[in-house]
């Protein structure tokens, strides 16, 4: 039961920081947290994905969106560096 907590809370956090960074890019019109908002919205789908599958085992579409999920992740990471 914890670790569900810990996932949702960690969910709550991210979403918090997504709109807080798009936020500011779209008052600011600075676009170059771009890759870091990219990033963060890859392990909000990742947590997503993970959540999902523990609901739900053996959904394959479920499974699917956790491989893109860490496929972007790993995307965003050479883009950062």
């Amino acid at each position: 039961m914890g670790e569900k907590n810990i996932l949702k809370i960690l969910r709550v956090i991210l979403s918090i920081v997504i709109v807080v960074l798009a936020s500011f890019m779209l008052i600011t019109q600075n676009f170059e947290f771009m890759p870091y908002l990219m990033l963060v919205l890859g392990i909000s789908t990742l947590i997503t994905g993970i959540v999902e599958i523990q609901k739900d085992k053996g959904n394959e579409n479920r499974i699917r969106s956790v491989q893109l999920s860490c496929k972007s992740i790993c995307h965003n990471f050479t883009v950062i560096i």
